[in-house]
């Protein structure tokens, strides 16, 4: 049984996903196999949420300095807080980036 982080399996929500794979690790019947599995699919995790935060990153800055979307809009409608959308924001026009 192979376990894929994220496979889309019927909808698009990524709690959605992470649910499915939750629920195959739980009817593994074998503890063992459960654990090594649960154990794989939180090490995949682990590496891909740094890869997500600058996709997140890159869109929030994209928002601001190119749609000219307000820090305070987009930290209220993606769930952030107005400060860390300042940092990725300050941060990228400190560095001179435009993108």
């Amino acid at each position: 049984m192979q376990i894929v982080p994220g496979q889309r399996v019927g909808g698009d929500s990524a709690t959605k996903m992470l649910a499915l794979d939750e629920a195959a690790l739980r009817a593994v019947s074998d503890p063992w196999e459960r654990a090594r599995l649960a154990s794989e699919l939180a090490a995949q995790l682990r590496a891909r949420s740094a890869e997500l935060f600058d996709v997140r990153r890159d869109a929030v800055r994209e928002l601001v300095l190119h749609y000219g979307e307000t820090q305070s809009h987009v930290a209220r409608v993606l769930g952030m807080s107005p400060a860390r959308v300042y940092q990725l924001v300050g941060r990228a026009r400190l560095a001179g980036v435009a993108s």
